[in-house]
């Protein structure tokens, strides 16, 4: 019986490269350790990660420092944003063609929710929600890996969809990475070669998102509250 074997290049599961993690955690600030960079050698883009300035980010609208020990994951500060589609906390000017992974915390509480999208890439002005909160009054891991189009202008923002008040972001990174790579290879019980392997790489496009019920949310970022829901073929 042949067996197939599957060996990923890097740490990223996913054939698409967009990758998303959502993970629940109970974590209080004077919990440690507090912030640690996920990787030492790289450039971390984000020009305040522990959130406790503004300057360097783009966005419009209200954005705040919060002290509030509640809505800070880490230190004594964290960025809130005024829910829903009262501002956004903005990464501009990211390189095209480029392989980005973002990592943060964020908090939603009770009646509000957070999305993070990206704008200015391959199909048109639309924005492409790429991670949306899940649950609420608990801090959340977000973890997001895509690669962006051929314009230098593609961005990436923060902001709460739904609700009134705040959501809030903490830990806030940003790191060039390499292209998610799958090699697939064709062997029997032996380790045998039965046939050459085959390689899969990502392509930033909107049926390559690896979910069972993946869904894009299109919304404009300074328009009106229009939206549109696309269903994608998988």
């Amino acid at each position: 019986m042949a067996n197939i074997k599957t060996t990923v290049g890097i740490s990223i599961l996913a054939i698409s490269t967009i990758s998303m993690t959502s993970i629940t955690t109970g974590h209080t600030p004077d919990e440690s350790p507090c912030f640690t960079p996920t990787y030492a050698e790289k450039e971390n883009l984000v020009p305040h990660p522990e959130c406790d300035n503004l300057n360097g980010f783009g966005g419009w609208g209200t954005k705040t420092i919060n002290t509030e020990p509640k809505y800070v994951y880490c230190g004594d500060k964290s960025i809130a944003v005024a829910s829903p589609w009262g501002g956004t906390l903005e990464l501009n000017n990211l390189k095209g063609n480029t392989v980005y992974r973002f990592l943060a915390r964020t908090y939603a509480p009770t009646g509000t929710s957070a999305i993070i999208n990206a704008f200015n890439h391959s199909y048109g002005n639309e924005d492409i929600e790429l991670w949306i909160s899940e649950k609420t009054n608990q801090w959340e891991t977000v973890d997001i890996t895509f690669k962006t189009s051929d314009t230098n202008a593609t961005g990436l923002y923060f902001v709460g969809a739904t609700g009134n008040g705040n959501v809030y972001i903490d830990n806030y990174e940003a790191y060039i990475v390499k292209e998610p790579i799958i090699r697939i290879q064709y062997v029997d019980e032996k380790g045998n070669s039965l046939k050459e392997e085959r390689t899969i790489t990502g392509e930033w496009g909107p049926v390559q998102i690896p979910t069972n019920r993946a869904r894009i949310h299109c919304r404009k970022r300074q328009t009106s509250h229009y939206k549109r829901r696309y269903k994608v073929p998988l």
